[in-house]
């Protein structure tokens, strides 16, 4: 139960950021919605992961999208990469976490641009390329961020003990 009171907030403050910070720039910097998935799915498993990336996809495509679903499908596709990538590789490089998150988000702007070329008839170049220059970098910063954070926090509660 306090799992889902965490990740209820957790999603609900990825929810006010993105729009605070879509409305100040008029274009996606970050996709918190897609930390919240990558981290959640990171620490928690597979099962975990994909549906918090189907609730966060939803609650992405209900505020932030044309269509309903999309980014219910590629959220949950990357919550149990992530999970199975954490599962079977070393952990602890930071350099391969930010290298894995540029990965997960060239897919999921991979996957949107499919799909909005098929339903919205919209030029796939287009929605793949004016996704990737800020978005990628950004998203890719702040994830690396929150990895050093837990490190740190991690170190200390192991070197308390």
């Amino acid at each position: 139960m306090k799992k889902i009171f965490i990740y209820l907030f957790l999603l609900f403050l990825a929810l006010i950021l993105q729009f605070i910070f879509t409305g100040w720039y008029q274009k996606e910097m970050v996709d918190f919605f897609l930390i919240t998935v990558i981290f959640w799915s990171y620490f928690r498993g597979w099962k975990e992961g994909v549906l918090a990336g189907f609730f966060c996809g939803l609650a992405k495509d209900i505020f932030f999208f044309p269509l309903i679903g999309i980014n219910a499908f590629s959220f949950s596709l990357i919550g149990l990469l992530m999970s199975e990538i954490k599962v079977k590789t070393y952990q602890q490089s930071l350099v391969f976490f930010i290298l894995m998150v540029g990965i997960l988000f060239l897919l999921n702007s991979f996957t949107l641009a499919i799909w909005l070329f098929f339903f919205y008839r919209i030029t796939f170049v287009h929605t793949f390329i004016s996704s990737l220059y800020p978005s990628l970098i950004c998203t890719c910063g702040v994830c690396g961020a929150i990895f050093l954070i837990e490190e740190k926090l991690t170190k200390s509660s192991i070197s308390k003990l």
